[in-house]
């Protein structure tokens, strides 16, 4: 399973690493927020992952 991580610092993407090796997940991460410009980068993804606060986010999102 592919997963696109938005905002993701150093820090974060070594403790997704960390717990990922367990589950062998295809991690996709990006240092920039989502918005309506990124959002194309995630099309292949079966997930989205989005960390921090991040608001206005819900109209990218499909059922």
């Amino acid at each position: 399973m592919k997963i696109a991580v938005y905002s993701t610092k150093n820090y974060d993407r070594k403790y997704f690493e960390l717990i990922n090796a367990k589950y062998g997940f295809d991690l996709e991460f990006f240092d920039f927020m989502l918005n309506e410009s990124t959002a194309r980068l995630a099309e292949h993804c079966e997930v989205v992952c989005i960390l921090l606060m991040m608001t206005g986010v819900e109209k990218y999102w499909k059922n």
